[in-house]
């Protein structure tokens, strides 16, 4: 079912049997493509097949089968047109042809015409906001058009890649313009947009880490920041938005690390963070892990090309491309939120995080 049509050769090698004797042995050797077609859906983008995260076929010499059972999940539901998705990130290249048909758009404002016409606060915010400029212009970044992609690039349309939604609206909320680092008033600012202006999910693949401390020792040190946090964060929540952020690269343990703003998901019931593992089911080289971390998604590693996670880049940046990073494995879960809630939009953030935790793949080794 997964190959493309045509003839093919079977090759069947007769090995000795376990005593060593050269016994005949009959048997009878038949081809099922109908499964695949009755218990999955499959798009046809033609990067999909080296897009190991959804489907695993062994493309990146990893494990067969590790993947998120996307294809069977795209059997019950593989679009959610009435959800949207806030990526608090560098920019979304907007214009990107597998992305330009899920771009969040502002219907209440009229573009370009320099009246803030929905009262919202922001003029001309057409597809977000860039909190960096304090302008409707979205830049592209290479971090924030590749973590988009894996959310939400268009899927099924013959072009590159398939996101886990294959239709969505994706909010561009710029909190890097073109620095390495982004300011919190920017993130506070950029979710409460978010919040405000109609997303359900948001994504944060941001954070840092900081050795040797604890969230206890972080609010005693900078309680006006530490607040900061925890009313931006409940007022997402507490309005039913879920949001997932990365756990951070720096293989740190929680129990002597703070990662932010990842280790507030202690503090804020149906916030998650996100933890890496590789194509064979372990824990990446960089991912930040311990009891703070909710769940873990694939994030790739950088062996090779072939285990990175493939995605969109910006145009100039040659449109596809593959990266690791806890930044991608959070918009994995994004976007599988981003279904659930389209099937149900009622469910709560604590809801999904519960649904979630009792429905993911147990694994020891990542207890």
């Amino acid at each position: 079912a997964l190959l493309p049509s045509g003839e093919y050769l079977l090759e069947l090698k007769y090995k000795n049997s376990f005593d060593g004797e050269e016994l005949p042995s009959k048997y009878k050797v038949s081809f099922d493509a109908k499964y695949l077609a009755k218990s999955m859906k499959l798009p046809n983008d033609p990067l999909f097949d080296s897009q190991w995260h959804l489907l695993n076929t062994g493309q990146s010499l990893g494990l067969l089968g590790l993947d998120i059972r996307a294809p069977e999940a795209w059997k019950k539901q593989s679009a959610s047109p009435n959800i949207t998705v806030a990526v608090i990130d560098g920019g979304i290249d907007v214009g990107h042809p597998d992305l330009v048909n899920n771009i969040w758009s502002n219907k209440k404002e009229i573009p370009g015409n320099g009246i803030d016409d929905d009262n919202n606060g922001f003029t001309d915010d057409i597809n977000g906001w860039n909190f960096v400029d304090n302008s409707p212009s979205v830049i592209p970044s290479k971090h924030g058009t590749h973590v988009a992609g894996i959310i939400g690039a268009e899927g099924n349309n013959n072009i590159g890649v398939s996101g886990l939604t294959w239709d969505v609206n994706l909010m561009s909320l710029d909190i890097f313009g073109d620095q390495i680092k982004y300011d919190n008033e920017a993130l506070f600012d950029a979710i409460y947009y978010a919040v405000d202006n109609g997303a359900n999910v948001i994504n944060m693949s941001i954070g840092y880490t900081v050795p040797f401390a604890t969230l206890e020792i972080f609010k005693k040190a900078f309680p006006d920041l530490y607040r900061g946090y925890m009313d931006a964060l409940n007022y997402a929540v507490d309005r039913g938005v879920t949001v997932i952020s990365s756990a951070g690269n720096d293989d740190a343990d929680d129990l002597n690390s703070l990662s932010l703003p990842a280790a507030f998901t202690t503090e804020v019931p149906g916030y998650l963070s996100v933890a890496a593992i590789n194509d064979e089911g372990n824990i990446t080289e960089y991912s930040n892990f311990g009891g703070q971390v909710s769940l873990a998604a694939p994030g790739g590693s950088s062996l090779s090309d072939k285990t990175k996670i493939i995605s969109t880049l910006p145009r100039d940046k040659g449109l596809y491309g593959g990266m690791p990073g806890t930044s991608m494995a959070a918009p994995i879960v994004s976007g599988a939120v981003a279904l659930m809630l389209e099937k149900n939009k009622k469910l709560l953030p604590e809801d999904i995080s519960w649904i979630l935790d009792e429905t993911s793949a147990k694994d020891q080794s990542l207890k």
